[in-house]
C-alpha cells in the first residue's frame, strides 16, 4: 500500500521515464544480443557492453561503420568526415538512446533520417556546419528529451523545421541552438511540436525578440543572451505565461516598457544587463512578484521612476552598478526585501533623499563605493537598521553624516566584504562576469564577493584576475578592468597587486616616456631593444642587429651562433613573450638572463639573419659560406648541381677536349704543313688559342682576340706602299698557295687579301692574361655581390685558366670530389709537378728514339732534338703560364693571414679559425698546419716564376737587330724572284718604323725558340713587359685577397692598381702593332671599369634610403657591365666583318661570276648601307684595282 501511494504521488514524466526505461531492458533482454565491435578501416570505434546493452564510440570515421550492435543504445560517431547520414542506416537501432555525430562535415541533413528511433532521447549534432534543416528532418522522434545543434551555420528557423518531434504531458524537451548564425525565426516554427521547455537562442544575430508560439506555458529557460535583439514587441504575445530565467543580456535594447514585461511572469532571474538602456520606468516588473534576481548592471540608465520596482516582493539582489544614476527618489525602494543593493560604479556626487525609507529588509548591504560621492545628507541612509552596511570611498567624502545609535554603519572601501550566500548558478554566473569571485558551496548553491582592490572581474576567466604588472593599477573593490599609470610609469612586477597609484614608478631609461607603459616597462625608444620586459632599454649596437618590437634580431647579411642551446631557447621564449602584448604573456619569461652573441659580416648573400642565423637554400656552415652537398661554387655563389647525367657529360667533354688537344699537338708537334716550317702543333695551337681568346672577349677582358685578322685591314693601310709588290707575286705566282715560314708565318690565300698566322705563342698569352686577371678578380673580391648577369661569364673564365677543378661541377658527381682548399693546393700542385714531368718523359723518349734513327745523319738529329726540346720548352711555358693564377690563388690563399677568426661570445671563450676561402677548413688542426707549411715553402713560385722568365727573356731574346728599311729598299724588286726572300720581307713590312723585329736566325738555341711566348710583339726596348704584366696578374688576382675580406680597401686599391698600370702601359705603349695596342687599352680601360662598378656593387655600412628602387639599380649595374665587356670584342667582330665582307665581294666581282655578283650586290644593299653597290665602288678598292693595273703593265 505504502508503494502504491508512492508511485501514485510520483511525477507524470519521472513514472514515464520509468516505464520507458523497462520497457527498453525488457527487450534488449529478450534479445540477448552480443554481436562484434565494428572495425572501420578509417578511424577507430570501441564497445563497451554492460549486461544487455552497449555503448559504441567511434572517432575519426569517413563513413558509418558496419556491424554495430543492433542492441546499442548509446552511439557516438564524432570527429570525423562524415558528409551524409544514410537514411536507413539509423532504422536497425530501435534501443538506441542517445546518438552523437558531433564535429562532421554534415552540410544539411534529408528529411525522415530519425524516423522510427522511437527509443532516441538524446541527439547531438555539434559543430557539424549544419546551414539549412529541412521540414520534417526530426520527424518520428517520440521520446526526444534534449536537441543539441549548437555551433553550426544555420542562418534561418523556418517553419515545420520541429515537426514530427511528438510531444506529450510527461515531456521535457531542451533544444540548445547557441552559436549559429540564426537571424529570423519564423512565425509558427515551435507550434507543431509541445513541450519545449528550454531554449538557447543565445549568440546568434538577431534583431527582434523571436516568436515564440508553441512553448509550453511554463518555460524553465529562455536564452537570447549576446544578440543583437533592440526590438521586444513579441515579448508580450508570445503565449508563455510563466518564464522562470529570461536572460537579454549582451544585446541593444535601449526601451523597456511595463506592457511588455508584464505579459509575462518571471519568477527567478531576469538579466537585462549590458544592453543600452537608459531608464527604468514605472512598474515594469509589477506581474512579476517572485522575481528573486534583476540585474540592469552596465547599462547606460541616468533616470529611475520613484516606483520602478513596484510589486517585487520577493526581489533580494538588484544589480545597478556600472551605470550612469545620478541620484535617486524618495522610497525608490519601498517594499523591496533587499540583501543586497549594488550601486558602485555609478556616478553620484551627493547622496540626498531617503531612497531606502520603507524598505522591508533595514539589514541590506548596499554598495556605494567608486562614485566620487563627496557629501552624503543625514537622513540619506534613514529605513536601514543597523546591521545594515554602507560601503563608500572615505577618500573623497568631505563630511559624515550625523548618525544615531540605530543608524547602518559606514564602511571604507575597499575592505574585506562579506560573502553574498545562497545564489543560484545563473546568478554566480552573470556576477562572475562583473566583478565577482564566486565559489560553489553545494549544488545550485553560489557564494559571491566583490573582487577586491588590485584585482578585476574578467569576463572570459569568469573570476577575478591580478592586474598585470605593467601600467595597470586598481584602487577599487568589484571592478571589470583596472586603471592606467599616467603616462612614463608603470608598476614592477614585484609591486604587484598594485593598490593605488603610487605603485606606478617613472620608466626606466630607453623608453618612451611619453606613452602608457600598457604591458611593459614602457615601449623602447625607436632602434633600441631591452633584455628585460621591465627593464631598461639599450640602443642597437650596429647595424648587425635589426631593433624593433623592442628586442633585437640579426639582420639578413650577417651571422652569429650560439654555443649554449638553452640560451638560445630562452631567448627565442623572451621575444615570443614579448610579442604578446595583453595580459595573457608569461610572467617567469620577462627577462632574458644571457648576453647576444657577436655578429659577423657574411662573406656572401646567402644569410638571412633571424633567431637562427639561417641560410638560403643551398648554403650552410659558418657565415652560411659553404655550399651543400647538391651545390657547387661558382662566382661566389651556390648554384644547384645539375642532373648526375648531364654533369657527367661535361666532365667527360672537357676532359676528352683536353686530352685530345694535348694528344694533337704531342702527335703534330713535327708534322710539317707543305714544305713550311710550321707544324700541326703550331696550326692547333693558334686555332685553339683564337677559340680561347673568343671566349676571354665575352667574358669581359679579351683584347686579343682574332687581332691578327682584325690587323689585316690596319697592316694593308699601313703599308699602300707595297701592296703593289704582293699583287704582283700572287698574280704571277703559279703557286695556288704561298706558305712562307721563318719565325713569322704569314699564309698568302689565291685572290684574296693576305691573312697571317703570326705570333704563334704571344697572342694566347696576352689573350689568357686579361682572362685570368679577371676571373681571378671576380672570385678574389669575395665581398661583392656580382649581378647574376655576370655569372655565365665567369664560368667561361675557368676554361682559359685551365682551371680543371672548376671546369665542370664534378662534386656534382659525388661527395668524395668535393674537394675543399686544402686538397684543392695540394691537387693543384701535383698538376703542375705531373704534367711537367710527363712532358720531361717525352722529352727524354723522343730523344732516345731520334737518337736511335740509324737512317738519319747527325746534323738532322741534332735538328731533331732542338726541335723536339723547342717544342716542350714552349709546351711548359704555356701550360705553366695558364696555370700560374689558379697556383698562386691556390698557394696564397690557405695561408695563415687568410684565416678568419669567429668568436661568437664576449668573452672570447669558444673561438674558431676559418680559412677565409675555405669555411670548411679551420685553421687550427693540424692537417692545416702541415699544409701551409708547404705552401710557405712554395711562396717562391708567385715571385720566382716571373722573374726566371725575366732573366731568361734578358739572358736569350735581348738582342735587337738594326732596322733594315733603308737597306732594303732598293732590293725589294730583286727578292720578288725568291719566295725565302719574299717571306723574310712581308714579315719585315709587318713592323711599324718605331718597331725592331728581333733576330730569328734559322738555328735558333732550344730555350730561345720556347720563350716566344714571352717576347714576341713588344717593343725591343719594353723586353720586360711580360713580367710587368704577370705582376698585375698576381696582384689583382691574390694580393689583395691578404688586405681582409668586406675591405673597401680591398676594392679600392684595386681599382687604382688597374687605373695605375692603365696609365703606364698608355704612357710607355709596350706593344707595337696599333691595333693590338688599341684593343690592349680598351681591355684595361674594360678591368678598370669592372673593378669601379664593384665599388658601387659593394655594400655600404649606411642605411640606404627606402626611396631608391633597387630593381632599377641592379638593371643599370648589369647593362653598364654588359656593355663594357662586350666594348672590345664588339670592336675585333666588327673589323672581321668588314674583312670578311670586302673578301667575298672582291671574290664575286671576278668576271667569271657575274651572277654571283649580281645576287651579292642585291644582299648587301638590304643589309648594309654601305657603297659597295654595282655602280659605287669603295675608294680602298679602286686604289687596289689601280695598284693590281700598275702592276700588270709592268
Amino acid at each position: 500500500m505504502a508503494r502504491s501511494l508512492e508511485i501514485e504521488s510520483m511525477e507524470p514524466w519521472k513514472l514515464f521515464g520509468i516505464l520507458l526505461c523497462c520497457d527498453v531492458m525488457v527487450a534488449m533482454a529478450a534479445t540477448g544480443a552480443h554481436a562484434p565491435c565494428p572495425r572501420p578501416a578509417v578511424g577507430t570505434c570501441t564497445c563497451v557492453q554492460t549486461g544487455s546493452y552497449t555503448n559504441v564510440k567511434c572517432l575519426g570515421l569517413d563513413e558509418f561503420p558496419l556491424d554495430v550492435p543492433i542492441n546499442t543504445t548509446s552511439l557516438t560517431i564524432n570527429n570525423g568526415a562524415i558528409r551524409f547520414v544514410p537514411r536507413d542506416y539509423l532504422q536497425q537501432f530501435k534501443y538506441l538512446q542517445t546518438l552523437y555525430l558531433d564535429y562532421n562535415p554534415l552540410k544539411t541533413i534529408k528529411p525522415l533520417t530519425f524516423a522510427n528511433l522511437s527509443s532516441l532521447m538524446n541527439l547531438h549534432i555539434l559543430g557539424c556546419k549544419l546551414e539549412d534543416i529541412r521540414e520534417g528532418t526530426f520527424e518520428g522522434l517520440r521520446s526526444l528529451g534534449i536537441l543539441d545543434l549548437r555551433e553550426n551555420k544555420i542562418r534561418v528557423l523556418r517553419k515545420g523545421v520541429f515537426k514530427g518531434i511528438v510531444g506529450n504531458e510527461f515531456q521535457r524537451l531542451a533544444i540548445t541552438l547557441q552559436l549559429n548564425s540564426i537571424s529570423k525565426v519564423e512565425k509558427g516554427v515551435f507550434e507543431d511540436v509541445a513541450g519545449i521547455t528550454k531554449l538557447d537562442l543565445s549568440e546568434n544575430k538577431l534583431v527582434s525578440f523571436p516568436d515564440l508560439q508553441g512553448l509550453a506555458e511554463n518555460v524553465e529557460n529562455l536564452n537570447l543572451h549576446n544578440n543583437l535583439i533592440y526590438d521586444l514587441t513579441q515579448l508580450g504575445s508570445m503565449g508563455v505565461k510563466t518564464i522562470t530565467q529570461l536572460d537579454l543580456s549582451y544585446n541593444k535594447i535601449r526601451t523597456i516598457t511595463s506592457k511588455r514585461f508584464n505579459a509575462v511572469n518571471i519568477r527567478r532571474t531576469l538579466n537585462l544587463a549590458n544592453n543600452e538602456i537608459t531608464s527604468i520606468p514605472e512598474g515594469f516588473l509589477e506581474n512579476s512578484p517572485r522575481l528573486n534576481e534583476l540585474f540592469l548592471h552596465q547599462n547606460k540608465i541616468q533616470h529611475i521612476h520613484q516606483h520602478a520596482f513596484r510589486g517585487m516582493n520577493n526581489l533580494q539582489g538588484l544589480y545597478l552598478f556600472k551605470n550612469k544614476i545620478k541620484s535617486l527618489y524618495d522610497e525608490t525602494f519601498s517594499g523591496l526585501v533587499l540583501s543586497n543593493l549594488f550601486l558602485h560604479s555609478n556616478i553620484f556626487v551627493n547622496l540626498t533623499g531617503t531612497p531606502f525609507k520603507g524598505i522591508k529588509n533595514a539589514a541590506a548591504n548596499v554598495y556605494l563605493f567608486a562614485n566620487g560621492v563627496a557629501h552624503m545628507s543625514n537622513d540619506f541612509l534613514s529605513g536601514l537598521a543597523k546591521k545594515a552596511s554602507v560601503a563608500v570611498d572615505c577618500k573623497t567624502l568631505l563630511d559624515l553624516p550625523h548618525l544615531g545609535i540605530e543608524s547602518p554603519q559606514i564602511v571604507c572601501a575597499p575592505y574585506h566584504l562579506s560573502w553574498v550566500v545562497g545564489q543560484k548558478h545563473e546568478v554566480a554566473m552573470a556576477l562572475r562576469k562583473s566583478g565577482f569571485r564566486c565559489e560553489m558551496r553545494y549544488v545550485d548553491d553560489w557564494d559571491c564577493i566583490l573582487c577586491s582592490a588590485g584585482t578585476y572581474g574578467d569576463e572570459e576567466k569568469e573570476n577575478c584576475v591580478t592586474c598585470s604588472a605593467g601600467g595597470f593599477y586598481q584602487d577599487d573593490m568589484g571592478q571589470s578592468k583596472c586603471k592606467e599609470c599616467n603616462m612614463g610609469t608603470f608598476v614592477h612586477p614585484n609591486n604587484t597587486p598594485a593598490t593605488s597609484p603610487t605603485s606606478c614608478q617613472a620608466c626606466p631609461q630607453g623608453t618612451n616616456s611619453g606613452d602608457k607603459a600598457m604591458y611593459r616597462a614602457c615601449s623602447c625608444l625607436p632602434n633600441f631593444y631591452r633584455l628585460d620586459r621591465f627593464g631598461r632599454c639599450s640602443p642597437c649596437p650596429d647595424k648587425s642587429l635589426k631593433c624593433e618590437d623592442d628586442y633585437a634580431i640579426l639582420v639578413s647579411g650577417y651571422y652569429w651562433k650560439w654555443t649554449n642551446q638553452s640560451k638560445r631557447v630562452q631567448y627565442d621564449s623572451f621575444i615570443l613573450n614579448l610579442l604578446v602584448k595583453n595580459s595573457t604573456f608569461q610572467t617567469g619569461v620577462t627577462a632574458f638572463s644571457g648576453s647576444l652573441p657577436a655578429r659577423f659580416k657574411c662573406p656572401r648573400d646567402s644569410c638571412l639573419g633571424g633567431l637562427d642565423s639561417t641560410c638560403k637554400e643551398g648554403y650552410q656552415g659558418p657565415l652560411c659560406a659553404i655550399c651543400k652537398s647538391d651545390y657547387f661554387d661558382r662566382m661566389n655563389r651556390c648554384i644547384h648541381c645539375p642532373s648526375k647525367l648531364r654533369a657527367s657529360f661535361q666532365i667527360l667533354g672537357v676532359t676528352v677536349a683536353f686530352v685530345l688537344v694535348l694528344l694533337a699537338v704531342l702527335w703534330g708537334d713535327k708534322k710539317k704543313i707543305d714544305h713550311s716550317r710550321r707544324t700541326v702543333a703550331d696550326v692547333i695551337l693558334s686555332c685553339f688559342k683564337i677559340v680561347v681568346g673568343f671566349y676571354q672577349v665575352l667574358t669581359k677582358i679579351n683584347r686579343k682576340l682574332i687581332s691578327r685578322i682584325g690587323n689585316i685591314d690596319v697592316y694593308r693601310r699601313r703599308t699602300r706602299s707595297r701592296t703593289r709588290i704582293y699583287k704582283s707575286i700572287i698574280k704571277s705566282s703559279e703557286y695556288g698557295r704561298i706558305k712562307i715560314d721563318t719565325t713569322w708565318s704569314a699564309t698568302f690565300e689565291y685572290t684574296s687579301n693576305p691573312v697571317y698566322y703570326l705570333n704563334r705563342h704571344s697572342d694566347s698569352a696576352r689573350q689568357e692574361r686579361n682572362a685570368l686577371v679577371m676571373a681571378g678578380m671576380y672570385s678574389a673580391f669575395t665581398n661583392i655581390q656580382w649581378p647574376s648577369s655576370v655569372v655565365w661569364m665567369q664560368k667561361t673564365l675557368h676554361y682559359i685558366q685551365l682551371n680543371i677543378l672548376e671546369i665542370a661541377p664534378i662534386s656534382c658527381l659525388t661527395e668524395i670530389l668535393a674537394f675543399d682548399a686544402l686538397q684543392q693546393f695540394a691537387l693543384v700542385l701535383s698538376i703542375n709537378v705531373i704534367v711537367m714531368a710527363l712532358f720531361l718523359v717525352y722529352l727524354g723518349l723522343r730523344i732516345r728514339v731520334i737518337q736511335k734513327k740509324s737512317a738519319w745523319d747527325q746534323a738532322k738529329k741534332y735538328e731533331n732534338v732542338a726541335g723536339t726540346k723547342s717544342s716542350c720548352i714552349r709546351n711548359i711555358c704555356v701550360f705553366l703560364f695558364a696555370t700560374y693564377p689558379t697556383t698562386c690563388t691556390k698557394i696564397i690563399q690557405i695561408l695563415p693571414p687568410n684565416c678568419v677568426q669567429l668568436c661568437f661570445e664576449s668573452t672570447h671563450a669558444h673561438c674558431t679559425s676559418f680559412l677565409r676561402s675555405d669555411y670548411s677548413v679551420q685553421c687550427h688542426t693540424h692537417a692545416y698546419i702541415s699544409y701551409w707549411r708547404v705552401a710557405a715553402g712554395w711562396l717562391v713560385y708567385p715571385i720566382g716564376f716571373p722573374m726566371v722568365i725575366l732573366i731568361l727573356v734578358w739572358k736569350y731574346i735581348r738582342q735587337p737587330q738594326v732596322n733594315r728599311g733603308q737597306n732594303n729598299q732598293g732590293t725589294e724588286q730583286d727578292s720578288l724572284n725568291d719566295p725565302q726572300e719574299l717571306g723574310q720581307l712581308i714579315a719585315n713590312e709587318r713592323v711599324r718604323a718605331n718597331a725592331i723585329c728581333y733576330a730569328q736566325p734559322r738555328a735558333e738555341p732550344s730555350v730561345r725558340s720556347g720563350l716566344t711566348l714571352f717576347y714576341e710583339n713588344y717593343k725591343p726596348e719594353c723586353w720586360y713587359w711580360e713580367a710587368v704584366e704577370m705582376g698585375r696578374k698576381l696582384i689583382l688576382t691574390s694580393g689583395l685577397a691578404l688586405i681582409g675580406e668586406h675591405s673597401r680597401t680591398q676594392v679600392g686599391l684595386g681599382a687604382i692598381i688597374s687605373a695605375l698600370f692603365a696609365i703606364m702601359y698608355v704612357y710607355l705603349r709596350p706593344i707595337a702593332d696599333q691595333f693590338e695596342n688599341i684593343l690592349q687599352t680598351i681591355a684595361l680601360m674594360a678591368i678598370f671599369l669592372n673593378l669601379s662598378i664593384g665599388v658601387m656593387l659593394k655594400t655600404p655600412d649606411d642605411e640606404v634610403s627606402a626611396v631608391i628602387n633597387h630593381q632599377n639599380d641592379d638593371v643599370g649595374v648589369s647593362v653598364m657591365l654588359i656593355f663594357i665587356n662586350t666594348a672590345v670584342i664588339g670592336i675585333v667582330v666588327v673589323a672581321c666583318l668588314r674583312i670578311i665582307i670586302k673578301h667575298v665581294y672582291r671574290w664575286c666581282k671576278t668576271e667569271d661570276r657575274p651572277g654571283c655578283a649580281d645576287c651579292w650586290g642585291f644582299c648587301l644593299s638590304l643589309v648594309l648601307p654601305c657603297r659597295l653597290g654595282s655602280n659605287h665602288t669603295s675608294r680602298d678598292y679602286q686604289y687596289n684595282i689601280s695598284l693590281l693595273d700598275d702592276a700588270r703593265t709592268r
